[in-house]
Formats: C-alpha cells, structure tokens, sequence
C-alpha cells in the first residue's frame, strides 16, 4: 500500500507543477499581450488567480491557438532590434567586412569558397 501512495503523492505533486506551469505562462501571455488593454489584462489576471483551474482553461480556449504566434513575433522582434544594436555599436561597414575576408583570403586563412560564401551573405559579387 505505501507504492501506491507513493505513486499517488508523485502524479500529485506532478499535476501541481503543470498547473503552476501553466499559471504563469498563461499570466506571462497575458502581460505581454499588445492587443489586450489594461482592464482586459486585469481580468484575466483576476480569473487566473481566482479561479485558477477555471482560469487557465478559459484562456488556453479563448486566446490558446495564438499564443505561441505571439511568441514567436516576439522573439523576432527582439532578434531584430539585437540585430540593429549589434550593426551600430560594430561600426563596420560591409566593404570593411569584403576588405577583411580578402586579406584572410590572400594570406591562405580562408579558402576560395569561405571568401565567395562572405561575399554572398554580404551581398557583393
């Protein structure tokens, strides 16, 4: 008898995770949601914690199939303005970087093909 308890216990504490897990990604989701106004997130907010179970649910039907669209937008925003803070702070144009792969290229570092590959993703002929 003390297994099965064992085991129970373990699905227990399991479920609860999950629960939190989605909990705060649902609240996270909600946070950084763009589309929502500030009452909206505020009553999603109150459901999740409220009501949690109820909550979650309710989301996961209501706004659940966009969430990962929102994500992923996200994360290419954040790509992107990485991107640009990196090209400022670099100061290098891309002559320079043409310039620097040549030289590689003439003292043997590089070969023929890594030169044409830099040339390529730099977009010169």
């Amino acid at each position: 008898m003390p297994v099965l308890d064992l085991l129970w216990a373990m699905i227990m504490l399991v479920a609860l995770v999950v629960a939190l897990w989605l909990a705060i990604a649902v609240t996270v989701d909600v946070l950084r949601s763009d589309d929502l106004s500030g009452v909206a997130k505020a009553a999603w907010i109150l459901l999740v914690v409220l009501l949690p179970l109820f909550g979650v649910l309710v989301y996961l039907i209501a706004r659940g199939g966009t969430m990962g669209e929102r994500a992923t937008r996200r994360e290419r925003r954040l790509d992107a303005e990485e991107r640009r803070r990196i090209d400022a702070d670099s100061g290098a144009s891309t002559d320079e970087d043409l310039a620097a792969a040549r030289a590689l290229h003439d003292r043997g570092v590089i070969s023929e093909e890594d030169l044409h590959d830099q040339e390529r993703r730099l977009g010169a002929s």
